[in-house]
């Protein structure tokens, strides 16, 4: 987990797998750090999104929200998932569902349907986050878009929730974060996460240290193949 700007942090990392991702939407939302006014808010997303493409050649999943969707370039696909329980206003009465836009590659993991539903369960530790995703939403994009044991990346990790839908489905995490007050957030979850058990996972073998023996192995006996 790393603490710092995106943009400076993304061009020393090693490629990974798969990128997951909720940047900020462009909507005039004051963070600590920035106000994410609408008309700084492409130039923004034309600094970080050719460092996010280049961070890996698997796909690149990003929650832009409804009216981010016209700060970002045509993607490779559109994901929807549905706000299970939660509806918000729209110019046209209510809206309950979200857009996820899917560059590079389409399909990888488990997911055959580019719609799901999520809903938000309350966390108390993440309501210290203006805007936490529902882990169930990460996770139908980490299904759909990786496989276990890769590595996903989440520039913009908020409260974490990417981290901990990774531990839940056995992927490898790295974060970036630029708030402190969120980051600690993330942190705090992550941990959280880490320690409890994970249904159908294998268990974590403790480490051992060994010493590499160069005595000879006596051989089975038996019939060859």
């Amino acid at each position: 987990l790393y603490l710092g700007d995106c943009r400076d942090i993304l061009p020393t990392l090693e490629r990974v797998d798969a990128v997951v991702t909720d940047p900020p939407y462009g909507v005039d939302f004051s963070y600590e750090s920035y106000c994410d006014k609408p008309e700084d808010h492409q130039a923004f997303v034309d600094q970080f999104l050719p460092l996010i493409l280049d961070a890996t050649s698997g796909p690149v999943c990003i929650f832009p929200g409804i009216r981010g969707l016209w700060f970002y370039p045509k993607p490779h696909w559109v994901l929807s998932w549905r706000k299970t329980f939660s509806v918000s206003r729209s110019p046209f009465g209510s809206n309950n569902w979200e857009p996820v836009l899917v560059y590079n590659k389409g399909k990888k993991g488990e997911r055959a349907s580019d719609s799901f539903e999520a809903t938000f369960m309350y966390d108390p530790i993440a309501s210290g986050h203006p805007c936490p995703k529902p882990v169930k939403a990460k996770e139908e994009v980490l299904l759909l878009a990786s496989l276990p044991g890769e590595t996903i990346l989440d520039p913009f990790m908020g409260s974490g929730t990417t981290g901990v839908a990774c531990i839940k489905l056995g992927r490898k995490f790295i974060g970036i974060e630029i708030e402190p007050k969120y980051f600690d957030i993330a942190c705090r979850r992550i941990e959280e996460a880490w320690k409890q058990p994970r249904l159908f996972d294998e268990p974590r073998a403790t480490p051992v240290q060994e010493a590499l023996d160069l005595e000879p192995q006596p051989q089975p006996k038996g019939r060859g193949r």
